[in-house]
């Protein structure tokens, strides 16, 4: 995403981090040990929220109006957008059954791929939880509110990218994964025909993954406790 004066990297993007022995490694394969909070990620952030007409600095996640993203694919404006869908939850009805049933918080199932980006920055200025199957969307997390959590769920197989949990770093989130356990549950289809492919040609962009619910639900509502127990310390409301 570019803006007037911010340029958001693309995943495409290599930084030209550096190990030791002086051996250039790209963003899919660097060590956790090069996640570094940094400032210019919080000011790029607040130029791109100014322009949009809220404050230049991240609020902090609120303990009393909680709100969870569960980030989907909406096939039907994706085609007409011409984006493509190439990963699904294939029970993702089930899931956000179970999340509008916990108690105090509101739930609001959206398509950050092809809702304006104006209205993204806004919608998640408001999130304490961001969840949903990994996507180019979730490079939005940078503008959740510092203390927001993000859970990121992931087919067997997938490569860790140290991606998305970095950019939470950064700008002051927390970050989780949940990765599916079991082969029987994902399918993976070839990306211009949709047939069914296994083996090495099996991508995890390309998986078509049913949750086990009651586990994501688990790790959910640790996350809210753990989230809860944390801005009880303090006063961010108001």
């Amino acid at each position: 995403m570019c803006f007037n004066r911010v340029i958001l990297m693309p995943t495409t993007f290599y930084p030209k981090w550096i190990t030791q022995s002086g051996r250039p490694v790209n963003m899919w394969s660097a060590p956790q040990q090069l996640f570094d909070a940094d400032p210019f990620h919080l000011r790029m952030v607040g130029e791109i929220r100014a322009a949009m007409g809220l404050s230049p600095s991240l609020p902090f996640a609120s303990a009393s109006n909680r709100i969870i993203v569960l980030a989907s694919a909406d096939a039907a404006a994706r085609k007409q957008a011409g984006i493509a869908t190439p990963r699904t939850l294939t029970n993702e009805d089930e899931l956000l059954k179970a999340l509008t049933a916990l108690p105090d918080v509101t739930v609001k199932q959206v398509d950050l791929g092809v809702l304006p980006t104006d209205e993204v920055v806004k919608l998640l200025n408001q999130t304490a939880l961001l969840m949903g199957y990994r996507g180019a969307s979730f490079g939005s997390l940078v503008f959740l509110p510092r203390g927001a959590y993000i859970l990121e769920i992931l087919p067997l197989g997938t490569q860790h990218s140290p991606l998305y949990p970095s950019l939470a770093a950064r700008t002051g989130k927390e970050f989780a994964r949940y990765v599916n356990d079991d082969p029987s549950l994902q399918h993976c289809r070839h990306p211009h025909t949709g047939d069914a492919v296994v083996g090495e040609h099996c991508e995890g962009r390309y998986t078509e993954l049913q949750v086990k619910v009651d586990e994501v639900m688990q790790l959910v509502r640790s996350i809210l406790d753990m989230q809860q127990a944390a801005m009880a310390r303090y006063s961010f409301d108001g």
